[in-house]
């Protein structure tokens, strides 16, 4: 395998399958301050507290949110493929992946969880585009006697982050009370993620 394809199929995984695997694995970490959050907003809003009921419901939508978002960008990664091909359509995959960092991050300022979840939906979308891409990109790329081994990165990809959900719980736990914004980590991990994506595919 030489140097090259082994770094085109680094950066696609960081800007492909490492989308979804981060998305999936780090939630998690920051839910109580994220149900804390929506216990606040909604005090603040309507002048009382809301219920556990509530609570939960607010919480699976930002929790859930993201596969319909999964589903939208897996039904749109036919048309852009063909229309924009692959390797622009992975870097296209990157804008909803910013959106989703910015309505996430700014959230807490503007006091609203439902951007939460509109940043989560974005996260899906951005997840959905570039795991399916990532595979065909790769795929295509490789020669045939190593396609198979560069199509299972995709897989590594998402195992890599997966495996370091203990590390991320840590640092998600950290940047929530430094910065004070519920999905701030998430956000700030997303576009780090995006900015090493993108001049790897250019």
């Amino acid at each position: 395998m030489s140097c090259n394809l082994f770094l085109l199929a680094f950066v696609l995984g960081i800007g492909g399958t490492f989308q979804y695997g981060l998305q999936i694995s780090i939630i998690n970490s920051p839910a109580e301050y994220i149900k804390s959050f929506i216990r606040e907003t909604w005090l603040k809003r309507y002048g009382s507290s809301p219920s556990e009921e509530i609570i939960t419901l607010m919480w699976s939508f930002i929790v859930s949110i993201y596969t319909i978002g999964g589903l939208l960008g897996s039904v749109c990664v036919r048309y852009m493929s063909v229309t924009f091909g692959r390797k622009k359509s992975m870097l296209l995959a990157n804008i909803p992946a910013l959106l989703s960092a910015a309505l996430m991050a700014l959230s807490r300022l503007s006091g609203s969880f439902e951007m939460i979840i509109i940043g989560r939906l974005f996260a899906g979308v951005c997840a959905g585009l570039g795991l399916n891409i990532h595979i065909m990109y790769a795929g295509e790329c490789a020669p045939q006697k190593l396609r198979g081994v560069i199509a299972i990165t995709a897989s590594t990809a998402i195992g890599c982050i997966k495996g370091k959900e203990t590390s991320h719980k840590a640092f998600v736990l950290l940047a929530v009370r430094a910065w004070k914004l519920p999905s701030g980590s998430v956000s700030r991990v997303d576009a780090l993620s995006i900015s090493v994506s993108i001049p790897g595919l250019q």
